[in-house]
């Protein structure tokens, strides 16, 4: 199995590419319906995370129409070849649709999955989010899931009912996947909107101690929930551009990586594991 051992997002970049080459998988009267095209990179150019994405390479573009609004979502693809990556995560752009989204994708073999989270509901048509190939490739969407999250709606099994929790599910369900994230930025952004954010080294951080007082007013349904939200264990959460430091994109990191059956290896990260006992 491969490992992931770094994890950076790369999810923004002037591409420029030549016309579309035809849609290839299309539902237009269905609702969040995908569909994938391809284009040819015009020029060269360097991608966010570094990569430099040569002229001639292909672009695949996953678009959505008839969106119904989500904040969060899941998307698995099939592909015929290896889409271009850094340290394991896919390069990507992001589309009108993404638009301010924190977005991750990974590969394992022609397994790709990509996951998102965001604060608002995007209720936009259009371009999702576009990979690249210097292969002749093949994309197909085998499974898609776009979602608008509340944060008051948690599963059945609050963490109340028990003396465990698993870090990074904040809706109890335990899964750590793209919902959780999107709960983990409205908590953020609450913080940030009534000034109890920290100004750290590194970014501002909501720190664990201060909303563990309060876990209502971020809805979250307990302090467990606020611990389950701090993925590294600083005392912090944090939604900033570093990722060494971003709670936000590494929980999507490791729900990207562990979709696609990928081991999540980044030392000091720990999404995923159990903390203390089932009564």
């Amino acid at each position: 199995m491969k490992s992931v051992k770094k994890i950076i997002a790369a999810l923004s970049a002037a591409t420029m590419v030549s016309a579309c080459a035809g849609v290839v998988a299309s539902a237009a009267e269905a609702v969040n319906a995908v569909n994938v095209s391809y284009s040819t990179v015009a020029e060269t150019f360097t991608a966010a995370d570094g990569t430099v994405v040569p002229a001639g390479a292909t672009a695949v573009t996953l678009s959505i129409e008839n969106n119904t609004g989500f904040s969060a979502s899941d998307i698995t693809l099939s592909a015929t070849a290896d889409l271009l990556d850094t340290d394991g995560l896919v390069t990507a752009t992001n589309g009108s649709a993404y638009g301010n989204a924190t977005v991750s994708a990974a590969q394992n073999g022609s397994k790709v999955v990509i996951t998102s989270a965001s604060l608002d509901d995007s209720k936009n048509d259009g371009t999702l989010v576009t990979f690249y190939t210097t292969s002749d490739a093949e994309v197909t969407v085998e499974d898609a899931s776009f979602e608008s999250v509340k944060n008051n709606e948690i599963s059945c099994y609050t963490s109340q009912q028990y003396d465990f929790y698993v870090i990074g599910d904040l809706n109890s369900d335990e899964q750590v996947n793209s919902k959780d994230a999107a709960i983990m930025l409205s908590a953020y952004n609450i913080a940030e909107a009534d000034g109890s954010l920290l100004t750290t080294a590194n970014g501002k951080a909501l720190m664990v101690s201060i909303a563990k007082m309060n876990p209502a007013k971020y809805k979250l349904d307990s302090a467990k929930k606020v611990e389950a939200a701090d993925g590294n264990k600083d005392g912090r959460i944090m939604n900033c551009d570093d990722v060494n430091y971003s709670d936000v994109k590494q929980l999507l990191n490791y729900a990207a990586a562990t979709g696609a059956g990928l081991t999540y290896d980044v030392a000091g990260w720990h999404y995923g594991e159990y903390v203390g006992y089932v009564k």
